[in-house]
């Protein structure tokens, strides 16, 4: 005696996919945005930062731009940050400025305190984008 027997009639012959539910259809992929290696390099080297302080505290006039600055130039840098580039530039300073940091006079101490070495280029950035949204006033 088996331990297991089917009825002839109810072999199984290709019923099981048919019974199964419709499964939905995948999703489309993201659209494809190039990227050119040396920006999304330097795109990662700014968002590598953490936001420690450290900047600020070594800072003689405890500026906090290249913290700022590194927040605005890695979404530079990368299509996904182009569509509030410059309201998100304006609202940044202008809230560093609220909250009553120091102004930069390239001492350069922010950047060699930096634990993830973020390059004072980040001021330059910033500086630069806050200029091109003042003068273009997009948000």
């Amino acid at each position: 005696m088996s331990v297991f027997t089917l009825p002839t009639n109810e072999l199984l012959t290709g019923t099981i996919a048919t019974e199964m539910p419709p499964q939905p259809p995948a999703a489309a992929p993201p659209p494809a945005i190039p990227i050119g290696k040396k920006e999304a390099d330097e795109a990662m080297d700014y968002a590598s930062c953490i936001s420690c302080g450290a900047c600020v505290a070594a800072c003689p006039n405890a500026a906090a731009m290249l913290f700022t600055g590194a927040k605005v130039a890695h979404l530079v840098k990368l299509p996904q940050g182009e569509v509030e580039r410059g309201g998100r530039v304006r609202n940044m300073v202008a809230q560093m400025d609220a909250e009553g940091f120091g102004r930069c006079t390239n001492h350069g101490e922010c950047s060699e305190a930096c634990p993830k070495e973020i390059p004072f280029d980040a001021i330059v950035m910033l500086n630069r984008e806050f200029m091109r949204a003042s003068v273009l006033g997009k948000e």
